[in-house]
């Protein structure tokens, strides 16, 4: 092989800094930029960021409710949208500005996940080249210019909990006890990170599961480790899972539905996806995932003979979900089903991609140079165009402006042909900006004027015994939101905060009294003063009972992961012993 001629790939320690060196070069464009772009979903996730990072600095845990981003109301997108996994990225990134924070969570995410993808393809049976062109492979599938788009952490852990899935059950199969953890952890971090993956992920183990249990000589024992690594996850996933629990009393609204069959994959989408001119589409850039999927498709095609039968049995079942994604799949008939949550078939495209470079970059028959160069080539390639990309798009786009600090609604329209810098982000009034509707509690209100109700609420319009106040000035805290009145008033006031049945509130007037909460019928705070009061301040916090859960699972994962580097380390030391006395 021509990479025998160079002995350094044939060291971990030398492939892991090469994996540090080509994340840090593909990735740092992001992190070193003075500006950055934030079309589409971006502004969603940059808020998302700054909440916890608000909650972070003052040593809290995040709030499940958004009380300093989202337009200050109290909106429900922290506990609905999972973030745990997230919190140690914006912990560790917290104390920089943060257009370095955005890029650098994505930087070390890439990063962390491209060392574990090294060593878990080698677990499975990659050669050392094999495991580091997969790596490279996985690099050239995630779009720098789209970090300005999205904040895809949740569809990029399929790229890297996938195969640690993968070896963990196989394994497992094999009654090396040792991978229960690495499965749980690999489960229960998608958990905590998305939850469309997890099911994605949940349902490729069941049906895996049932195959090992098929041709096992021991299904009772391969059963309780499946089930050992499932209580396990479980116990990881808690905060994720105990956020959908402290919300399931409340009706919610949902995201603005669309047709599921618009999102498809067909042949012709493949082949227009690799057409697609990215270097030069200004506006928007997107991964040609579904024409790499293709380029998959006919390598598979003729390498076929070179598969293992566990490797053939894998790429089939990703064949047939190629299947269920394309337009011959009736999606329409699930439009007014929960599979609508689903919104684009097209969103499992990254997990068959992450099946099959398990698969293929981890059989020995399959070890060649030039078959591994040519992947090297063509990952690089496309990770360094997304990166071109994104600055030739930058270098045209004017600085977003303001009216003496102050940003309205419509920004929101203009965020495909501006750019924001630290100035911007580090503007609270910029993340009062919101077009988020979803997950805000309507059971007390008429599906039919919800929208008008939201609007009068995002605008922080206050009533006081049914009547518009005006000059309201709203000011956020870390954990709070203070509302002066012109002048003192008293009686009922509905406050626009939501209210959730399970979060806690509390209401403080100007003499620092506490005045019982209710419900108003807009779904938000009501409190009734028989004081005439200058001021009111809303203080939310999760219930108790949450912040137990948060903290039994962080010591949880501290544990698993000791445990489990503890576990690999005394493995290591007794196959180099072992080693060591079969040379005498």
């Amino acid at each position: 092989m021509v990479f025998k001629k160079y002995n350094f790939f044939q060291k971990d320690l030398f492939n892991v800094l090469f994996i540090f060196l080509i994340v840090s070069v593909l990735f740092s464009y992001n992190v070193i930029s003075k500006t950055m772009t934030w079309r589409t979903d971006a502004y969603f996730h940059l808020s998302r960021i700054y909440d916890m990072t608000n909650s972070i600095q003052h040593f809290e845990f995040p709030l499940l409710v958004n009380v300093n981003s989202f337009a200050n109301v109290g909106q429900a997108l922290n506990g609905l949208y999972p973030n745990f996994s997230l919190l140690p990225f914006i912990w560790i990134t917290s104390i920089f500005t943060p257009i370095v924070q955005y890029g650098l969570i994505n930087l070390l995410f890439v990063l962390l996940g491209s060392i574990l993808n090294y060593f878990s393809f080698q677990k499975i049976g990659a050669s050392k080249i094999q495991a580091l062109t997969g790596v490279i492979v996985v690099l050239g599938l995630i779009d720098t210019h789209n970090f300005g788009s999205f904040n895809l952490q949740g569809s990029w852990s399929s790229y890297f909990t996938l195969p640690i899935v993968v070896l963990s059950m196989q394994k497992l199969y094999k009654k090396v006890y040792i991978y229960i953890l690495p499965l749980a952890m690999a489960v229960a971090f998608t958990v905590n990170i998305h939850i469309l993956s997890a099911v994605f992920l949940i349902i490729f183990i069941l049906c895996y599961f049932l195959y090992l249990i098929f041709v096992s000589n021991n299904r009772l024992l391969l059963f309780g480790n499946f089930l050992s690594a499932g209580i396990i996850s479980i116990i990881l996933s808690l905060p994720t899972l105990a956020s959908l629990l402290l919300f399931s009393k409340d009706q919610l609204s949902v995201p603005i539905p669309v047709s599921l069959g618009q999102q498809t994959v067909s042949i012709e989408s493949m082949i227009n996806s690799l057409s697609n001119p990215i270097i030069s589409n200004y506006s928007t850039a997107s991964v040609p995932l579904q024409g790499i999927m293709l380029l998959f498709d006919i390598v598979i095609f003729f390498q076929w003979s070179k598969f293992t039968k566990i490797g053939k049995q894998l790429i089939i079942s990703m064949f047939i979900v190629q299947i269920i994604i394309s337009p011959i799949f009736p999606w329409q008939l699930f439009d007014t089903t929960p599979l609508q949550n689903l919104q684009f078939p097209a969103r499992l495209v990254p997990f068959v991609l992450a099946v099959f470079i398990t698969v293929i970059f981890t059989q020995r028959k399959l070890n060649n140079s030039v078959f591994l160069l040519s992947f090297v080539f063509m990952g690089l390639f496309f990770a360094t165009t997304y990166q071109t990309n994104d600055k030739i798009v930058k270098t045209n786009m004017p600085l977003l402006a303001t009216n003496e600090g102050q940003y309205r609604l419509s920004d929101l329209n203009r965020n495909f042909s501006t750019t924001i810098s630290n100035q911007t982000l580090n503007n609270p009034n910029f993340y009062t900006l919101s077009k988020a509707p979803e997950y805000s509690p309507e059971y007390k209100i008429d599906k039919k004027n919800f929208y008008s109700i939201w609007g009068s609420i995002i605008r922080h319009r206050v009533f006081n015994n049914e009547e518009s106040v005006h000059g309201v000035k709203l000011i956020p805290h870390k954990n709070a939101i203070t509302y002066e009145f012109q002048s003192a008033i008293s009686g009922t006031f509905d406050l626009p905060f939501w209210k959730y049945k399970n979060m806690k509130y509390s209401v403080i007037d100007d003499k620092q009294r506490h005045l019982p909460v209710k419900l108003s019928k807009r779904g938000t705070v009501q409190v009734q003063s028989a004081h005439s009061v200058s001021e009111l301040t809303i203080v939310v916090k999760n219930p108790n009972w949450y912040n137990y859960f948060v903290i039994l699972s962080l010591f949880s994962w501290i544990v698993a992961i000791v445990l489990t580097v503890i576990t690999f380390k005394m493995k290591g030391l007794h196959f180099s012993l072992n080693k060591f006395k079969n040379s005498y």
